[in-house]
C-alpha cells in the first residue's frame, strides 16, 4: 500500500502479508513495513518531520487493515515501536490476545503486537506466533 498526494508524489507505504500461525494461512495478516518520508534535510525540525508525525503511518495501517478485513483476514500482527503501535493505533500486547510466541521469533517481547479486525479474530489459529515456516528461505 502506498501514500500518495494528488500530484503523485510518494509519502509512505506499508506492505502486509500472510502469517500463517498453526496449518492456517487464511486468518492473519502481518504488517512487514511501515514508513513515512521525512521532509528536507536541514537542522529545523519543522522540515525534517514535514511528512512524519502527521497521521500518515496511521492512516496507511487503518486503511490497509480494513482492505485485509475485507479480504476475510480476522486479526493482524506486527512487530514495531510501543508508543506507535499501542499508543497511537490501539493494538495491543500479543500476550494480552493469549498469543505466544516460539523460538523463531527474536523480537522482544514488549515490541510485538496484534489487533483483532473481528471479535475472537485469532480463535481459527493455534495462536503461536513462529516464522519457522521461513526456514526454507535461508541457505
Amino acid at each position: 500500500m502506498v501514500a500518495v498526494t494528488n500530484e503523485g508524489f510518494i509519502l509512505g507505504h506499508g506492505i502486509f502479508s500472510a502469517l500463517p500461525m498453526g496449518n492456517d494461512a487464511n486468518h492473519v495478516i502481518w504488517l512487514n513495513s511501515l514508513a513515512v518520508r521525512h521532509g528536507e534535510k536541514d537542522n529545523h525540525a519543522e522540515k525534517r518531520y514535514e511528512y512524519q508525525r502527521k497521521g500518515i503511518g496511521t492512516a496507511i495501517v487503518k486503511h490497509g487493515l480494513e482492505i485485509a478485513k475485507s479480504l476475510g483476514f480476522t486479526a493482524c500482527m506486527t512487530c514495531g515501536n510501543p508508543d506507535v503501535y499501542k499508543r497511537k493505533m490501539g493494538l495491543k500486547n500479543y500476550r494480552e490476545l493469549g498469543i505466544k510466541k516460539d523460538d523463531s521469533v527474536e523480537d522482544a517481547d514488549e515490541c510485538i503486537f496484534a489487533i483483532e479486525l473481528v471479535p475472537n479474530g485469532f480463535d481459527g489459529t493455534n495462536r503461536i506466533l513462529s516464522f519457522s515456516y521461513y526456514d526454507f528461505f535461508q541457505m
